[in-house]
């Protein structure tokens, strides 16, 4: 996922595209929005891990927004809740069982969103539309209550008529898991779930019919799919020249279409109804992308479990950090003795003290040995920040540090609030160091790591501008989204600063960090 914007989510109006760059701090006053922003993302995970009657879990494990309708923004005035994604589409997507086909030479980006809507007996929420939009081209299909398509336009064309007997193949009765509606044509497939096979799809024998009025009578159904098969997504002049390169034997039809224009009204019926044939694979593709890219999406809650002198022994594995850190001592435990050895040599290197999980009959105790010192303390004897920032740390390390087998081609994303808390400057200022010395290790070892940190931190917004002045970190890596209400009766606004190359910030808000007089 490239970028998020979402729409009437509490006090979030409306946010604009937000990329998601490697390191995106959140900042803003208490109740200014970034709270809620960061935590779309476990909303997300939790909706995708769990089976759900709708697209989005606004309770769950990780995170509470209530029900659709606590969660809609008072400032909505009448409209639904939105949500944006900017994913990337693989070149190739499924028009049949067990086959595959290129639409476009190389993966491309698509913006798909989903607008949102509460059930009549309040208790769930439904998609009402959703939205493609790629080359310029739009595809928006409405949904009832029951998830029926109510409506199928393609830019400027409006297929509904044929698509009467179309509904949500994969958000019905708690099939879940699923935050993208995919339709399905239920006219010819009956009853059997077909999402891809262009053959049981209406608007397939509509282009059919189509694209003969401009073919000899005696060509076959063969030459005239391979013509459809030869169609490719891609801009007004990329769809035109595929259709003029689609079978060149047929003279009649090559002399017909190296006549057209993009403006031309056959061609644009064509290209429209070809986009509508796809629409289905292409909300697949999408929503695959974004299931996966949530399932990879770690959260750390602000306040972190507390440390104890004792943990009772437990013969368990286990292969992530519960999001309060509550399994720390159980990560720690677990590592392989070369795990041990480089996780306690970083923290040394770049936090000044390292950590070891020491086993003492049926209990586990966690030790912290401080730089140039030689002895060894129980973390309930430290400063309470270190029971904070320590599953923080263990976190990012494994991240970072991902063996080849575990490697993935889909991003990594860690939603951190407040990583600060209960750290003096100096600690903020090292935990700031961490974050970009993870991300530079995450690309040794070829991991795409992001990370998107809510702060209050000045010492973290200076020092993170410091390594980028000092060429530490490329400024493009870097974004801080900023969250203001002029007042406490008014939605939040939302604005994107960068780093120069000097380290110094572009439209900073004057007075951001000062305490009133």
């Amino acid at each position: 996922m490239r970028s998020i914007r979402l729409k009437n989510l509490r006090s979030l109006k409306d946010t604009g595209t937000i990329e998601i760059k490697p390191i995106t701090l959140l900042l803003g006053e208490n109740s200014s929005g970034k709270s809620t922003f960061l935590r779309v993302f476990p909303m997300l995970k939790q909706s995708t891990e769990a089976k759900t009657k709708g697209p989005l879990l606004w309770y769950g494990r990780y995170v509470d927004f209530g029900s659709y309708t606590e969660a809609i923004g008072r400032y909505a005035n009448g409209e639904n809740i939105e949500l944006e994604f900017g994913v990337t589409a693989p070149s190739m997507l499924p028009y049949g069982t067990y086959r595959m086909r290129q639409i476009y030479p190389q993966a491309f980006p698509v913006k798909v969103s989903i607008r949102l809507e509460g059930s009549s007996d309040g208790a769930t929420t439904y998609t009402r539309s959703c939205s493609l939009n790629l080359f310029g081209h739009t595809i928006t299909i409405g949904f009832d209550e029951n998830q029926k398509v109510m409506s199928f336009l393609v830019n400027s064309s409006d297929f509904t008529r044929f698509t009467q007997k179309w509904i949500v193949g994969n958000q019905r009765l708690g099939s879940g898991s699923n935050i993208i509606p995919v339709p399905i044509d239920l006219s010819r497939a009956g009853n059997r779930p077909i999402e891809y096979d262009m053959y049981y799809n209406s608007l397939f024998y509509i282009l059919s019919g189509v694209l003969r009025t401009d073919l000899h009578s005696d060509v076959s159904s063969e030459q005239l799919y391979r013509i459809i098969h030869s169609l490719k997504i891609g801009q007004d002049e990329e769809m035109l020249s595929a259709l003029r390169d689609s079978n060149p034997s047929l003279k009649r039809w090559s002399n017909k279409v190296n006549g057209w224009t993009i403006d031309n009204p056959k061609f644009r019926a064509i290209r429209d109804l070809y986009l509508g044939i796809i629409a289905s694979s292409l909300l697949s593709a999408c929503n695959q992308q974004i299931n996966i890219y949530t399932r990879n999406t770690k959260y750390i809650a602000p306040l972190r479990a507390t440390a104890e002198r004792y943990y009772r022994f437990q013969d368990l594995a286990t292969d992530e950090m519960d999001f309060q850190g509550r399994n720390l001592f159980l990560i720690l435990q677990n590592m392989t003795r070369n795990e041990r050895e480089d996780f306690s040599s970083w923290t040394l290197d770049a936090f000044g003290f390292s950590v070891r999980a020491v086993q003492t009959g049926g209990h586990t105790a966690i030790k912290i040995r401080e730089k140039d010192s030689t002895h060894e303390t129980s973390i309930a004897d430290m400063g309470f920040g270190f029971s904070q920032v320590l599953p923080i740390l263990v976190q990012l390390w494994f991240a970072a540090s991902s063996k080849p087998s575990q490697r993935t081609n889909f991003p990594i994303t860690f939603a951190i609030e407040q990583p600060e808390l209960h750290l003096h400057p100096r600690m903020q200022a090292r935990l700031a160091d961490i974050l970009y010395i993870t991300i530079k290790k995450a690309r040794e070892s070829k991991v795409n790591l992001r990370l998107i940190v809510e702060t209050h931190s000045e010492t973290i917004i200076n020092r993170l501008g410091l390594r980028v002045a000092q060429k530490e970190i490329d400024e493009s890596d870097l974004s801080v989204v900023i969250f203001e209400k002029r007042f406490s009766q008014e939605y939040a606004s939302t604005s994107v600063v960068r780093y120069d190359k000097n380290g110094l910030m572009s439209d900073w808000p004057l007075g951001f960090f000062e305490a009133e007089a």
